[in-house]
């Protein structure tokens, strides 16, 4: 186990609470170079005793930070700790986001940091162009998760619900979640019980799972609470045994992203044909990519076409060839000006 992983096991066992929380440590290894360090900072900063001094430094993360997974969780953060995220910020993130997961998340930070009626028109608008089932199921989530805090908090009047969210209301009276609300809205009167709640870690007690592990089940917690009966269905998932001798010894000495360029960041081995889908475990289907490019991967948005040669498609639905034989500034330049030309052009504007 290398130093980087020690001290992420550190952060593990902190932001689940099986260790004591050092606040300097914890403070130390917001300012690391290293993302997933970073991202395991933040869930461990849920502990720190002086979370003033936290939330200045997540500010500036939030608006110095490159790396994008870094810079979500901290929205998450904030979104968390009730600091009021504008749809401004959830507008900004959207426009990057390449997964369901992480638009979910997004939506998610919306919901328990704006729950008002503004909230669910902004998500009504995002439902009408959204194609993705996935993402059209999580804003359809987050959406009686506004209305359900709100109706708590009594941030969202039950009767302006009702007239301007006929459908919305309905959900919220079924059974379960009307007897839910009732629960937390006398909980609330009583004394501080769901502002102490909302300060807990959303984050589950498994520190030996990934950061990505934990917001799937962190999703579909919320896909049950907040969905019908049998809305959502569950299959069993068949396991396959990765070489991962074989990934870290061709990983051994990569240090660039074989899409992107980008280097010095964490790297994937991504499986060009899924063994699922009866591809191979070894060298002649993997490829070392960094983490955004992995997910591009698994959206389609990247494809392997032929030796050293893959095919981007960008959020216009636009295409063109990438030749991983270019030099690492010169893959960044073709990559970063096709998907994010329009954010360049509308800046120059």
């Amino acid at each position: 186990m290398d130093d980087n992983e020690i001290v992420i096991q550190r952060l593990r066992l902190i932001a689940a609470k099986k260790l004591p929380c050092d606040d300097n440590f914890v403070k130390a290894m917001l300012s690391q170079l290293n993302p997933m360090i970073k991202q395991w900072a933040i869930a461990a900063a849920n502990q720190v005793k002086d979370q003033d001094s936290i939330d200045a430094i997540m500010q500036k993360i939030l608006s110095d930070e490159h790396y994008y997974d870094v810079r979500l969780y901290v929205l998450c953060y904030l979104a968390r700790n009730s600091h009021l995220i504008s749809i401004a910020q959830i507008d900004d993130f959207l426009k990057q986001a390449v997964t369901a997961k992480q638009k979910s998340m997004i939506y998610n930070a919306l919901a328990i940091s704006s729950p008002i009626l503004d909230s669910l028109l902004y998500l009504q608008e995002c439902s009408t162009v959204e194609t993705d089932n996935e993402t059209r199921k999580a804003i359809e989530t987050n959406t009686l998760k506004i209305a359900k805090i709100g109706l708590i908090k009594a941030t969202i009047d039950k009767n302006d619900l009702k007239n301007q969210f006929p459908e919305i209301y309905k959900k919220t009276k079924e059974g379960k979640i009307e007897k839910d609300i009732q629960t937390k809205i006398q909980e609330r009167q009583q004394s501080k019980l769901f502002e102490a709640n909302a300060k807990l870690p959303d984050f589950s007690e498994t520190p030996e799972k990934s950061m990505n592990e934990i917001e799937e089940e962190n999703y579909i917690n919320d896909m049950i609470e907040f969905n019908p009966v049998n809305s959502v269905e569950f299959v069993n998932k068949r396991v396959y045994t990765r070489d991962l001798s074989m990934i870290r010894q061709f990983k051994k000495g990569i240090t660039e992203c074989k899409i992107c360029g980008m280097d010095n960041i964490p790297l994937d081995a991504h499986h060009i044909i899924p063994l699922q889908s009866g591809g191979t475990d070894d060298e002649l289907n993997v490829v070392c990519v960094c983490r955004n490019c992995h997910a591009r991967f698994h959206s389609d948005q990247i494809r392997k076409v032929g030796v050293d040669l893959y095919e981007l498609t960008n959020r216009m639905n636009q295409k063109i060839l990438l030749n991983a034989e270019l030099i690492g500034i010169e893959r960044y330049s073709v990559y970063s000006y096709h998907f994010f030309g329009h954010l360049l052009a509308a800046v120059s504007i």
